[in-house]
């Protein structure tokens, strides 16, 4: 009040200084100075106010700002963490730095329903591989790199008789057993550092260590680095299937020793008939070469027919034996075809002749001059063939076609037919004439004789070299059988067979033969000596080796069957223990492809089956000994 007073006096003095009011004037004016100096008064009390509160409103603002700041900065950071989530999330996303959180929030909100999507379709092609491991009944199991089973599905459980969810850490190599010569732990092992699929058959343990036999299917397993972190098993129980194997073994070598004593039992018999069969050929061709009347002539050429279809049916059954064994194997030599073919219809033509009919040959011209093939079956099927066309032709022809089918580079496709006008075969009857003993009918048996095995030869071989035979026919006027053969085409050959010679001479040369039948001798004895050579005779090998080493010979005759010594051993000695390179021709009444092997591999030089084909025998000694000359001057 008294500042106010104060500012009052000099407010005062200046007014009557320069306005020059009186003083009584100047005291009706103190109650407005009084008014104006309380209102400064009051309007510098407000403005300290306005100040203060201005003052405390600033601070609020600056602190609110610092919290909004704080939060901004809290936010940022949230977002940051979010996009970085996100990113590692969806790799292939691209957020802007201005995309806002509504859009992370969307892109977030999709890919967890594609991740549902996700393990919705995983959930259901687990439920479908389940369905197909519990019906093809397979066992599948998880394990890491060091074999430590990490999950099992349920049919594996099931499969090994392990409790439910008792493998998860079990060690996947304890399910192998170690059973056999085999280590098929090391070999499943083996399987760890495969990088490709594997697939092995193991003998397994269950829980109970009852071994069973499984097909196993390994695949490695790896991560998203594509780094390996372990493997998957699909395991298929195949334990019937070894049990069945190991059943087939058996009956396959129970098979193959009645094989064995089967072709010993062909073998036996083939020797027990062709070794007096070798001696009524023999016999009654050296008698036919005597001096003979008419009615004497006649018996003889009876006895020699007789004896060669005696002779062909033993050959036919032993064909059989060999076919049903798969001994039968087709050769491959160079022959031609034309020059057989005709051949064989001169020596038919006998027969056609006699039942005067005609045979006629009509070859191709074009056919290649030589083949690649094998011409003693090729002929065995036409023979048969033929053989039967004449048998069942009574009156007309019988024509042997050899046709060129189609002309290839390095092969010829051909057929061969034969064409008769005989009685023709009953369209029921077509396909079981090709069987085993069988005719068209019982009255045919009685009325043409065979006993039906010579088209069931003929079609076995004729299927062995890629074909089958064909038959079209009509009841009385006839029929033709073809066949069409694929045969590679060949150079001439450097030299031609030999031809036997009209003057067969061995003279000069000592043949040893030995045999352990009286009859066999006699008869080879009688040819050689024909042919002027000097021959030495040994019933067994043990006489056989005492005669070779007390005297030098040319070539030695060996049967192969015979007491005390046989020819096998008595030749391996000869070849092993006395190094005598004197050639040896196998004669022998058997017949088996096996055996000529064996007599080849042990050092002879040639084999010959009984009865004697005379012709055949002097080629064969006469080739040996002309090729052991070359090698004497060479």
């Amino acid at each position: 009040m008294e500042d106010n007073m104060e500012l009052h006096r000099l407010l005062n003095r200046q007014i009557q200084k320069h306005l020059a009011v009186p003083e009584e004037t100047m005291k009706h004016l103190h109650g407005l100075l009084h008014a104006i100096s309380q209102s400064y008064v009051q309007f510098d009390n407000d403005r300290v106010f306005l100040e203060h509160a201005m003052m405390q409103s600033s601070n609020e603002l600056l602190s609110k700002k610092q919290v909004i700041t704080n939060l901004l900065e809290t936010q940022t950071k949230a977002i940051e963490s979010l996009r970085a989530s996100i990113a590692g999330l969806i790799p292939d996303s691209h957020l802007n730095a201005n995309d806002d959180i509504m859009a992370i929030a969307t892109l977030l909100q999709n890919e967890v329903e594609g991740r549902k999507n996700a393990e919705l379709q995983t959930e259901q092609i687990n439920k479908r591989i389940s369905y197909l491991l519990n019906s093809l009944r397979l066992g599948m199991v998880e394990y890491d790199l060091t074999g430590k089973i990490e999950r099992a599905h349920d049919k594996f459980y099931e499969i090994f008789e392990w409790p439910s969810e008792s493998l998860t850490g079990e060690c996947i190599s304890s399910l192998v057993s170690g059973n056999g010569e085999e280590n098929y732990l090391n070999k499943f092992l083996g399987s760890f550092a495969s990088s490709d699929g594997i697939v092995l058959e193991l003998p397994l343990a269950t829980y109970n260590r009852k071994v069973f036999w499984a097909l196993c299917s390994i695949a490695p397993v790896y991560d998203p680095k594509g780094l390996r972190k372990g493997s998957v098993m699909v395991v298929f129980d195949i334990n019937a299937q070894k049990n069945l194997e190991a059943e087939l073994r058996n009956e396959r070598v129970k098979a193959l020793e009645a094989l064995e004593i089967r072709k010993s039992i062909m073998a036996n018999v083939s020797h027990e008939l062709r070794t007096p069969l070798n001696a009524i050929v023999g016999m009654s061709s050296l008698l036919k070469e005597t001096p003979l009347n008419p009615e004497q002539s006649e018996y003889v050429d009876t006895l020699n027919n007789s004896s060669n279809g005696l002779l062909t049916l033993i050959n036919d059954i032993l064909d059989i034996s060999k076919i049903e064994s798969g001994a039968l194997v087709m050769e491959k030599t160079t022959f031609s075809l034309h020059q057989s073919i005709h051949t064989l219809r001169k020596t038919l033509n006998v027969k056609a002749q006699e039942k005067g009919i005609k045979l006629r040959l009509i070859t191709d011209s074009d056919l290649h001059g030589y083949h690649i093939g094998d011409p003693t079956r090729l002929n065995q099927v036409v023979t048969n063939l033929v053989g039967n066309a004449i048998k069942f032709t009574s009156k007309g022809s019988v024509d042997i076609i050899v046709e060129l089918v189609e002309d290839l580079k390095t092969d010829q496709v051909i057929r061969i037919s034969i064409r008769d006008t005989g009685i023709g075969i009953p369209e029921q009857s077509m396909k079981s004439i090709f069987q085993k003993f069988s005719q068209a009918d019982l009255s045919t048996t009685r009325q043409f004789g065979g006993t039906g095995l010579g088209l069931n030869i003929a079609s076995e071989i004729v299927q062995l070299m890629g074909s089958e035979i064909k038959l079209s026919s009509q009841l009385g006027s006839g029929s033709t059988f073809s066949f069409t053969i694929t045969l590679p085409k060949a150079d001439a050959p450097e030299q031609d067979v030999p031809q036997v010679p009209q003057n067969k001479s061995l003279e000069g040369y000592r043949i040893l033969l030995v045999d352990d039948n009286n009859v066999n001798l006699f008869l080879a004895q009688i040819i050689l000596k024909k042919w002027q050579a000097q021959v030495t005779t040994a019933t067994n090998g043990e006489e056989a080796l005492k005669a070779m080493h007390n005297s030098k010979f040319d070539l030695v005759l060996m049967d192969l069957q015979m007491p005390i010594l046989d020819g096998f051993e008595a030749t391996r000695i000869v070849r092993e223990e006395l190094k005598d390179l004197t050639p040896i021709i196998a004669f022998t009444a058997n017949a088996l492809n096996s055996e000529k092997d064996m007599c080849l591999s042990i050092g002879m030089n040639d084999y010959l089956t009984k009865p004697i084909q005379p012709d055949q025998l002097f080629l064969a000694i006469l080739r040996i000994l002309q090729n052991n000359e070359q090698l004497k001057t060479a």
